[in-house]
C-alpha cells in the first residue's frame, strides 16, 4: 500500500496505491526508493527478488503505477542457502552508485550495487529482523536489528579493492531491553 501524506499538515492526500504482487510470491517488505531506483516503489519477496513498479502521481497526490508489469531483480541469492528475504534498505554511494541492503532469515546481508548489479554476501549472527541506513562520516551505514541489537555494516570499508568490501564497524547493545520488546 502506497499513501502519501501532506508535508503540513499530516493528513493523507488523495488515494492509496495497491502494489499488485504477481501470484506465488510473497511479499516482505516495501520502499520507496529515493537512491537505488528513484522515483519506484521496490517490493522484496521471500525469493530474494526485487519486483520495482515506476510511480507517478497525480495533481491531488494520488499515486499511480507506470506500465503494466514491474522489473524485476534478482534473485540475489538461494533462499535455501542464504534464508529468505527479511529486510530491505537502500543508501546512496557516497562515492560511487548507490547501495541497497537485503536481509534474510539465515543471517546473512546482502549489499547490491553498481551496474551491472554485483551481489555480496556478509555473514551477521542471526536473523535480520529490520534494515536502515545510518550517515556516517566517510560514509553510510546499513544498521541491521539482530536478535535485538543494532549491528552497523560499512558497505565498502576499503573502495581501493574491486567489488564490495563488507565490515560489521560496531554494535550497539541496549541496556536493560531488547529492541524488539518494544512496541508503538
Amino acid at each position: 500500500m502506497v499513501r502519501t501524506f501532506h508535508r503540513e499538515t499530516g493528513m493523507q492526500t488523495g488515494a492509496s496505491l495497491s502494489v499488485p504482487i504477481p501470484q506465488g510470491t510473497v511479499p516482505v517488505e516495501l520502499l520507496f526508493s529515493a537512491a537505488f531506483d528513484s522515483g519506484h516503489v521496490l517490493v522484496l519477496d521471500t525469493a530474494l527478488r526485487i519486483h520495482s513498479y515506476g510511480v507517478a502521481f497525480d495533481a491531488d497526490g494520488t499515486p499511480k503505477l507506470i506500465g503494466d508489469t514491474p522489473t524485476i531483480h534478482g534473485p540475489f541469492g538461494n533462499p535455501a542457502v542464504v534464508g529468505a528475504g527479511t529486510a530491505l534498505a537502500e543508501a546512496p554511494g557516497v562515492d560511487g552508485p548507490p547501495y541497497l541492503a537485503i536481509g534474510t532469515a539465515g543471517g546473512r546481508l546482502i549489499l547490491v550495487s553498481g551496474e551491472p548489479m554485483q551481489a555480496t554476501v556478509h555473514s551477521l549472527s542471526d536473523w535480520i529482523e529490520d534494515l536502515a541506513a545510518v550517515p556516517q562520516v566517510g560514509y553510510v551505514a546499513f544498521v541491521a536489528v539482530v536478535n535485538g541489537r543494532l549491528l552497523g555494516i560499512n558497505p565498502d570499508s576499503d573502495p581501493s579493492q574491486p567489488g564490495l568490501q563488507p565490515k560489521h564497524t560496531f554494535t550497539c547493545i541496549p541496556f536493560g531491553w531488547r529492541l524488539r520488546d518494544i512496541s508503538f
